[in-house]
């Protein structure tokens, strides 16, 4: 790796970070679907790469089937044992045992308190010495630093709004006392910033009925109220999940404080919250799910119920990581040479190597890399080279080829920071040549995108 290739990663690092594109949402199109649902439960499965969806309610009946989402289609799971039907519940995935942890929710007669463990192959109930009271609009996350599900708040069976705090390590559940418990709620949303080794709790519907918009973090000890200096507005029965690639909190939309579906997303860092403008997104919605998929470094939201209260059963992908790609365009001048091409993809912490040949074996080779957010094209004919295109800004700068063989090379070692993803290059090689009145001839240019 040369120090120029370094040189220039340096440089696409600095134009990168502040030009990051900002993520989106796409809907997804898939084969087949779940029967439109809210208040169901999603979780998903690192070890399989699967988000996992439970139950629910149908605006007709509760629910007790499973499907799995592998990032392309949906399909139904048939298990030997079946929990029964529920809605109002809550999923966490415990990665150091492989297993879908689901607690609660109520099968539209009773509030319940059962666990139960789902390995993607069968769902067993787990029978414990100690367990949290019958409740629904609970939540939960799974803790992974200590090893520990956690529970907090909810409805219980006797309309009480709860504020207790339970753990569950895979044999038993434990209610843990803390000094300053957020105030009783349900229908809050919950995740845990592994970054951070945080819980972070928002929102959520108070037992004076009123939406909430604070936001709670927990330790593993104790609850502490945080304040930032933005936040999104009071809501309840909203989704949020912890994107672990770029370190932020995810939320989207949920039930406002004058009961109005809404549709906006939040990120949060663990300092402030920040609104995040999206050229495409959901429809409002209540009761939705969420997960985020590591294998791909994108949120999956799926179903919810409108402002209509239609339930629903669409599928859409928070777009936060792209795939790496590099793509030819244009033609070299004269046209059959040099033309560039790119023999690996951009791809974050590892190195990219681009070519151009042929090339006079005596005739330096210079690559010039532009920014795509910076409009470039210039005509090169003003200065005598007659049928050559300038496709790079070249505002990232121009490098020396290594030349050997024919053909100029050069190495870029991108770096490994998410700041970098979905940043667009273009980059076009030239040539000294005595063959052109210019003196040297261009090749065609090559777009690429850092990414996965």
């Amino acid at each position: 790796m040369t120090k120029i290739s370094e040189l220039l990663s340096t440089a696409i690092f600095m134009v990168a970070s502040a030009s990051a594109q900002v993520p989106n949402w796409i809907q997804s199109s898939t084969a087949s679907t779940p029967q439109a649902r809210s208040e169901h439960a999603m979780s998903y499965d690192s070890g399989r790469g699967k988000a996992v969806v439970f139950g629910g309610f149908g605006g007709v009946s509760f629910s007790s089937d499973t499907f799995e989402f592998d990032g392309t289609n949906w399909q139904q799971i048939t298990t030997t044992h079946i929990p029964p039907v529920r809605a109002g519940h809550a999923m966490a995935y415990d990665s150091s045992r492989g297993k879908v942890i689901m607690f609660g929710g109520s099968d539209s007669s009773i509030f319940l308190n059962d666990t139960w463990e789902y390995d993607g192959i069968d769902w067993t109930r787990v029978t414990t010495a100690n367990r949290p009271s019958a409740r629904v609009e609970h939540a939960m996350a799974y803790d992974s630093v200590r090893g520990k599900v956690v529970i907090f708040g909810g409805l219980s069976g006797s309309s009480s709004f709860l504020n207790d705090t339970w753990e569950y390590d895979g044999t038993n559940w434990t209610q843990i006392t803390t000094v300053n418990p957020p105030s009783a709620r349900m229908e809050h949303a919950m995740t845990y910033d592994s970054a951070r080794g945080k819980v972070v709790v928002s929102g959520g519907f108070d037992s004076n009925l009123a939406a909430l918009n604070e936001t709670w973090e927990y330790d593993g000890s104790q609850w502490t109220l945080v304040t930032t200096a933005a936040s999104p507005s009071a809501r309840r029965d909203h989704a949020m999940i912890y994107d672990s690639m770029r370190g932020k909190v995810v939320m989207f939309g949920g039930l406002g404080s004058i009961n109005n579906n809404v549709n906006d997303t939040w990120e949060y860092d663990g300092v402030n919250w920040t609104q995040i403008t999206t050229s495409s997104f959901p429809t409002s919605r209540a009761s939705h799910a969420m997960v985020y998929d590591s294998a791909v470094g994108k949120v999956t939201l799926f179903g919810g119920i409108d402002s209509s209260f239609n339930s629903l059963s669409d599928t859409w992908v928070y777009d936060i990581l792209l795939k790496a790609n590099a793509a030819a365009f244009g033609s070299g001048c004269p046209s059959s040479q040099p033309l560039t091409s790119s023999s690996s993809l951009p791809i974050l912490g590892t190195s990219w190597l681009i070519s151009a040949s042929p090339i006079d074996p005596a005739s330096p080779c210079v690559f010039w890399f532009g920014d795509t957010a910076i409009a470039a094209g210039f005509d090169l004919s003003l200065i005598a080279a007659v049928g050559c295109f300038s496709y790079s800004n070249a505002n990232l700068g121009a490098f020396l080829a290594s030349v050997s063989g024919g053909s100029g090379s050069l190495a870029i070692s991108v770096p490994n920071n998410p700041a970098l993803l979905s940043y667009s290059i273009i980059v076009q090689a030239s040539a000294a040549s005595s063959s052109t009145p210019a003196g040297f001839v261009t090749s065609n240019g090559i777009e690429a995108v850092i990414g996965y």
